[in-house]
């Protein structure tokens, strides 16, 4: 407040196992942190976890571990501190450890051992067809380099395949003839069958007649210096955050790789009213249920499953004795 400048100290809380369980919990931290090596980074978490553990059951008048029940577990778990998998796992272990000695009701550990934390999924980042086109035409291609860029970005966008997919992109998984793309996605193992817009394809010929390295190496993305190799996956995200960031688009707040690519042209899908399962089939989806994902990000949809609010008479304001009466 006076302007002088001043440092933070933190202040690592220690745990106080009490009670008889306390004792037990201290001395298993022990032997289980020799049985498996444990860092002092990992010790101090499974201390931290552990110790919230035995404090909820002292809380409880829970200190002897032949009181302990499946009520007080759940009672535990019930608060958002807990509401993680690594947590289930440090108590699940410690609870084995007191029933093998104390003869404890098998159910509390058959419990713990089927519990699992349900995670929220995070919306994806979306960009509107707008922005990709605004991306695709931002793309230069006179280099080799950019060449190849350009027909990767647009089999991203235009058919949502994955970085993965991309790279192991073959000759072989194209017909000409049929003008169609077949390939075993990489992440899933299904198989994907979809059309070769004209766009994509005369970006991918461009590449190969007039960018690619003469290389006998049977996939179409290759790098584009020596050694001569096929491309990782990694590398196809940087180039989208690369051209995505140098664009005129505003990524704050949303991812920019390559998969952001995959779930716009999901969600622009959508957006146009095409059907679920259809969207699932050109994204290699199993079911629809991973297609549903992309329903939270689907606003004009959402805001027909609105409601109107009854409007509050004004006399509620002004009634006698009411809370706004003056």
């Amino acid at each position: 407040m006076e302007g002088r400048p001043y440092t933070t100290m933190s202040h690592r809380i220690v745990y106080q196992f009490s009670g008889e369980i306390g004792k037990i919990a201290s001395e298993y931290l022990k032997e289980y942190s020799i049985e498996r090596r444990l860092s002092q980074s990992t010790i101090r978490e499974v201390e931290r976890r552990l110790g919230r553990f035995c404090e909820s059951l002292k809380a409880k008048g829970i200190e002897d571990p032949r009181l302990l029940d499946l009520n007080a577990i759940k009672e535990h778990f019930s608060s958002t501190t807990n509401q993680t998998q690594e947590t289930v796992y440090v108590i699940r272990r410690f609870v084995y450890y007191l029933s093998e000695r104390y003869n404890l009701d098998k159910d509390m550990y058959i419990w713990l051992k089927e519990y699992r934390i349900q995670k929220r999924k995070k919306l994806p980042s979306i960009y509107s067809e707008e922005e990709i086109k605004t991306l695709e035409n931002s793309i230069p291609r006179r280099s080799p380099s950019q060449k190849r860029n350009y027909a990767m970005i647009l089999l991203a966008s235009r058919l949502g395949l994955r970085s993965s997919d991309i790279v192991n992109l073959q000759f072989q998984n194209i017909d000409w003839d049929r003008n169609i793309i077949k390939i075993t996605q990489y992440k899933t193992g299904e198989n994907v069958t979809l059309p070769l817009l004209l766009d994509v394809g005369d970006a991918i010929v461009d590449y190969i007649m007039n960018g690619r390295q003469k290389s006998n190496i049977p996939y179409i993305f290759l790098t584009a210096c020596a050694p001569i190799r096929k491309l990782q996956s990694y590398s196809v995200g940087n180039m989208v955050h690369s051209y995505l960031a140098n664009s005129e688009i505003n990524i704050t707040g949303r991812k920019s790789g390559a998969h952001a690519l995959r779930h716009s042209l999901a969600t622009n899908l959508l957006g146009k009213g095409v059907k679920l399962p259809v969207i699932s089939g050109i994204l290699g989806h199993s079911s629809t249920e991973s297609t549903q994902y992309y329903l939270g990000v689907d606003m004009n949809r959402l805001s027909m499953c609105t409601h109107d609010v009854n409007m509050i008479p004004q006399d509620f304001y002004e009634q006698k004795g009411g809370i706004f009466y003056e």
